[in-house]
């Protein structure tokens, strides 16, 4: 089967998913209730497409860092700290990574890989380093965090080591391509309603919900 006739309805598939996401955003934003009953589905679901196949362990965290941006969609409030989507899918795919040994084979293959693992020393190295000059700075611990937090993201690199195979790279491709294209779509759309300011809209919010999320 030619590669080059599939990348296309790959790519199409996934800009109409990031698609799909931003209107499902949208009206989660609008109607707040909605928020929990998204958590606990795609908890559920999430759950089921770890276990049932370790390459959604790269696939669906790629796909949410690719398209959430900010990373507060499908946000739920308890007590004060924030619940989002990204947070739940982190700390799902570390569960199930640990809780299937997946770490063994992460460490095979960093050992045998020296490149991969001075790689990822370096780069926890330099998060690391950055957390503790923002602790010596004498700044609130809470700006540290909500500074650093992103970073902490690199997490997903031993869990994408062993959900990885090399024959997976098409179907990374064609994500980030859509995720690409998804969001060039998007800004242009939104370029155009806040360049003519259409009255039919309601810009302010619309404004909100793009800063928030």
């Amino acid at each position: 089967m030619d590669v080059r006739n599939i990348m296309p309805r790959r790519v199409a598939v996934w800009i109409a998913i990031f698609f799909s996401a931003d209107i499902l955003s949208l009206v989660a934003y609008t109607v707040p209730s909605i928020n929990i009953l998204l958590l606990i589905f795609f908890a559920g679901g999430t759950l089921y497409l770890f276990v049932s196949d370790k390459r959604w362990l790269l696939f669906l965290p790629l796909t949410e860092l690719l398209w959430g941006s900010f990373g507060s969609s499908f946000s739920w409030d308890i007590g004060g700290f924030r619940l989002s989507i990204r947070m739940l899918i982190f700390v799902l795919a570390i569960i199930v990574w640990l809780g299937s040994s997946g770490y063994r084979r992460s460490i095979a293959v960093m050992r045998r890989n020296k490149f991969i693992s001075i790689f990822f020393i370096l780069l926890t190295a330099i998060t690391a380093w950055g957390f503790f000059v923002g602790f010596i700075s004498a700044r609130p611990l809470s700006d540290v965090f909500f500074d650093g937090n992103a970073y902490l993201y690199l997490g997903y690199f031993p869990l994408w080591v062993y959900a990885y195979r090399h024959e997976d790279l098409p179907c990374v491709r064609a994500l980030v391509v859509g995720a690409a294209v998804a969001i060039s779509l998007k800004t242009l759309v939104l370029l155009n309603l806040f360049a003519n300011g259409y009255e039919m809209w309601n810009l302010q919010y619309l404004y909100l919900w793009i800063r928030d999320t």
